[in-house]
């Protein structure tokens, strides 16, 4: 009899011995675990905030350099009143140099009153489309602040690729 008392007894503690390390193997699992996670999210968020900052600056250069540009060109237009900005090659030539040396625009549009677009600088250029829909040539039929305006992105009808515009009334 206490043979097996003593044996039921040892194996009581061989079993309490296995389950408490299983729990410990169980725990450190789910420990180690749950500190991957709070490290990947900390690490993420991180990432985030310095990207975020990043696009910001980027987008900041970009619309400064966007708003210089179409400030010459207004500037232009107002040196230069008899000359029609669609058509004028002295227009398009300081267009040009104005464009190549920013090298954030891809294209320049001339929108006349009737809302007809001509690119006088891109892939098409001297191509004529309306664009009375776009918004970036609405917003300029009721007055607003004199400053280049940040259109939604579409898809060109040039060529077909992704566009951000930005507008100023010249």
């Amino acid at each position: 009899m206490k043979l097996n008392a003593r044996r039921w007894r040892t194996s009581g503690m061989v079993g309490t011995t296995i389950a408490v390390l299983v729990l410990l193997l169980w725990g450190s699992l789910a420990y180690g675990l749950w500190r991957s996670r709070v490290d990947t999210l900390a690490y993420a968020t991180e990432n985030t905030q310095r990207l975020t900052q990043l696009m910001e600056t980027h987008a900041a250069r970009l619309y400064e350099g966007a708003s210089l540009v179409l400030t010459a060109a207004e500037n232009w237009g107002l040196t230069n009143p008899e000359a029609d900005l669609r058509t004028d090659e002295g227009f398009r030539q300081f267009a040009t140099t104005m464009v190549t040396q920013a090298k954030i625009i891809r294209s320049m549009l001339v929108v006349d009153a009737s809302d007809r677009a001509q690119m006088v600088i891109g892939p098409r250029v001297d191509t004529v489309v309306s664009l009375p829909d776009r918004d970036y040539v609405r917003v300029w039929s009721a007055p607003r602040p004199h400053e280049p305006y940040v259109g939604t992105p579409v898809r060109s009808r040039f060529d077909g690729d992704w566009l951000l515009p930005i507008s100023l009334p010249v």
